[in-house]
């Protein structure tokens, strides 16, 4: 993880393909592209999608390296699911 994060310098998050009929169990990226050596863009992310409704099956594993302007933008949302903030909001 540290070594995708070296080379782009953008926040890094793991992923993992799972099976199509488990992504409501995950939060699970929109990848903006097909991904190169493993690495994608996102657009966005989905929090327990329905399978019908997902956009990908690449899950959300919980290891992430932010830059620090993440955190800007994150004091500015509105606390959502458990009157928390969460990066899928």
């Amino acid at each position: 993880l540290m070594n995708d994060y070296e080379k782009t310098h953008a926040s890094t998050i793991a992923v993992m393909p799972v099976p199509h009929e488990d992504v409501s169990s995950y939060g699970v990226i929109a990848p903006q592209d097909e991904g190169k050596d493993g690495l994608y863009s996102v657009e966005t992310f989905v929090e327990k999608p329905a399978p019908e409704e997902t956009p990908s099956d690449l899950a959300i594993i919980g290891r992430y390296l932010l830059t620090p302007e993440i955190f800007e933008i994150l004091e500015k949302q509105a606390p959502g699911a458990g009157n928390e903030i969460q990066l899928t909001d």
